[in-house]
This record gives structure tokens, C-alpha cells and sequence, in this order.
């Protein structure tokens, strides 16, 4: 997963360029489902989850590595869970998180990438008549909005950690 993501991170330009390509197509399924992803590819909710997770899993990595190996060894096994069970809780501060996300926004520059937007409501979300005299405490099917780094912060990385 580390590696797939690593590749995601490191061929962004490439992908945005082919995802561009394909959805100027406009033949059929395949252009509709480029022109959906170049435009997810290009929200900073997805970006800032793709530099956490490349962080958290990198350093995972190495205990994955350890462990499928044919030459698999208990007491560094152990060693290594120790280590990176550490390295995730040194993790869970906002100087860490800042690394990130100054990375985040370096990248979104360099990549010409509008980091502030923000996402766009397509409908008024309203009560169904039928429930009208209820009363409902959760949502189904809605997201928050993260607009700030300690939205980001609270809701997305330190859950994540956790």
C-alpha cells in the first residue's frame, strides 16, 4: 500500500496529465470515470490523506518487510512492532502534523493545485416530510468540510493515528 501511494505521490503531474487526456476524450464510461477522478485527484481532502498515509505507512513499511520475509526473526519482530508503535506516538503532535501539512501546500503549489478550495454543496440537504415530527442525531451520506489545518488535524490525522 506504501508503494502504491508512493507512486501516486511521486507521478502526480503524470497522472493529472493522462486523467486529463483521457476525459477530453469524451468517448463513453471511460472518460466520464477520468474526468470524476482528475477531479478528485485535485481536492485537497485527498491530497492531505495521501501525504498522512504515505508518513503512517512508510514507517509500517519496514515492519511489514520484516515480517513476510523467509528469514523472519522473533526478537527483531519484536523490536520492530516496539519501534513503530513509538514512532506512531511521537507522531501525535501538531509540530508533526505541520510537517505535513507544509508539505501539503509546497506540493499543491508546485502542482498548480488550488489548495483552499472547497467542496461544493451540489444540493440543499432537507428532512424528508415523512420525518418531519422526529427527531434525527446522526447524518447518513454527508461529509464534514475541512477547510483549516486543525480541521485536518483533529478529523482526519489524529483519528488516523489512533
Amino acid at each position: 500500500r506504501w508503494t502504491a501511494i508512493n507512486a501516486v505521490v511521486n507521478n502526480f503531474p503524470a497522472i493529472l496529465k493522462a486523467l486529463s487526456d483521457i476525459s477530453e476524450d469524451g468517448n463513453g464510461s471511460r472518460a466520464t470515470n477520468a474526468g470524476g477522478l482528475l477531479m478528485h485527484d485535485q481536492k485537497s481532502i485527498f491530497i492531505v490523506t495521501s501525504f498522512i498515509l504515505h508518513k503512517f505507512l512508510g514507517i509500517i513499511k519496514v515492519l511489514r518487510d520484516h515480517l513476510k520475509s523467509s528469514s523472519f526473526d522473533y526478537v527483531r519482530g519484536e523490536c520492530l512492532i516496539t519501534s513503530v508503535i513509538q514512532q506512531l506516538k511521537d507522531l501525535r503532535n501538531d509540530e508533526s502534523f505541520n510537517q505535513i501539512y507544509e508539505k501539503v501546500k509546497e506540493f499543491c503549489n508546485s502542482n498548480d493545485i488550488d489548495f483552499v478550495q472547497q467542496y461544493r454543496s451540489y444540493r440543499t440537504t432537507a428532512v424528508p416530510a415523512r420525518f418531519q415530527e422526529f427527531i434525527i442525531d446522526s447524518t447518513i451520506g454527508q461529509r464534514e468540510t475541512l477547510q483549516t489545518s486543525t480541521d485536518y488535524l483533529n478529523r482526519l490525522y489524529f483519528p488516523l493515528i489512533d
